[in-house]
C-alpha cells in the first residue's frame, strides 16, 4: 500500500466521523423528552424502582429515543479511529513500525493501562447523563455511580497488570523500530498470538458497542501486543542468524 494512502483514509475517515456528529447536534434525544419525563415519573410513583419498573424504564426509554446517541457514538468512534490511522500509519502500511526504543514501548503500555479506567470512568457519567440508569431524573442512580467509583481502582490494577504483562516481553530477545509487516512467521510465539487476538476481541467489542472512550485504551493495547509480538519475532530471528 502506497505511503500517503491509509493517513488519506484516516483523514477521510474523520471527516466522516465529524459528519456524524453533526448530524447528532441536530437531533433531540427523545421524540418527546417532557411525555418521558412524565410516563417514568408516574411509574416511579406508583411502584418505586424495583426490578420490574426499572425493566419497564428501560423500555418506556427506548421506545421514545432517537437516533443521536448511537449517531454521536458512531461519530467519536471514526474520529479516534481516523485520528490513530492518520498518526500511527502516516508512513502506510509497509512502514508501519513498532515504537523505537524499549522505553518508548514501555511507556506505551502505561499509557494504555492509564487511559482504560479513565475511559471507563468517562463511559459512566456519559451513561448517567444519558438516562440510561433507571429513575436517575429522581436521584435513584447515586449508588451505580458509587459502585463505579467504588469499582474503578480494581479496574485500573487489572489494566496495569494486563499491560505490564504484555510489557515484559520487551525483555530479552526484543528488537525495538521493526516494520511489523516484516513480521517473521517462523518465529512467532504461540503465546503471543493468543494475547493479540484477545485484545483484538477487545478492541472489537468496544468498537461495535459504541463505547468510544475506551478506544483510544484498547487501540494502544492493541498497538503495544503487536509491537511486542512483531519486535520479539525479529529479535529470536536476529538471535539465530547470528547462533
Amino acid at each position: 500500500m502506497k505511503r500517503f494512502t491509509l493517513p488519506l483514509l484516516g483523514i477521510a475517515i474523520i471527516f466522516v466521523g465529524i459528519y456524524f456528529l453533526a448530524q447528532s447536534s441536530k437531533i433531540s434525544a427523545y421524540t418527546d423528552s417532557e411525555a418521558f419525563v412524565s410516563e417514568v415519573k408516574q411509574l416511579f410513583l406508583k411502584n418505586g424502582s424495583d426490578k420490574e419498573s426499572r425493566e419497564k424504564y428501560r423500555e418506556i426509554r427506548d421506545a421514545y429515543l432517537t437516533s443521536k446517541y448511537e449517531q454521536h457514538d458512531v461519530g467519536w468512534t471514526l474520529i479516534i479511529i481516523g485520528l490513530f490511522i492518520t498518526y500511527f500509519m502516516r508512513n502506510g502500511w509497509a512502514n508501519f513500525s513498532t515504537p523505537k526504543t524499549k522505553l518508548a514501548t514501555f511507556i506505551l503500555g502505561i499509557a494504555a493501562a492509564i487511559l482504560f479506567p479513565v475511559g471507563f470512568t468517562l463511559d459512566y457519567f456519559m451513561a448517567y447523563g444519558r438516562d440510561e440508569f433507571p429513575f436517575s431524573q429522581f436521584g435513584q442512580a447515586d449508588g451505580v455511580i458509587s459502585y463505579n467509583m467504588y469499582i474503578t481502582p480494581g479496574i485500573t490494577l487489572v489494566s496495569l497488570i494486563w499491560t505490564s504483562v504484555i510489557s515484559l516481553g520487551i525483555l530479552g530477545k526484543y528488537e525495538p523500530g521493526t516494520r511489523i509487516s516484516a513480521t517473521p512467521p517462523g518465529t512467532m510465539s504461540f503465546t503471543l498470538v493468543f494475547v493479540n487476538i484477545f485484545n483484538a476481541l477487545i478492541l472489537y467489542l468496544v468498537t461495535t458497542s459504541g463505547t468510544f472512550y475506551l478506544i483510544p485504551s484498547t487501540l494502544l493495547l492493541m498497538y503495544l501486543s503487536v509491537s511486542v509480538f512483531s519486535g520479539r519475532s525479529v529479535g529470536k530471528e536476529k538471535h539465530l542468524e547470528s547462533s
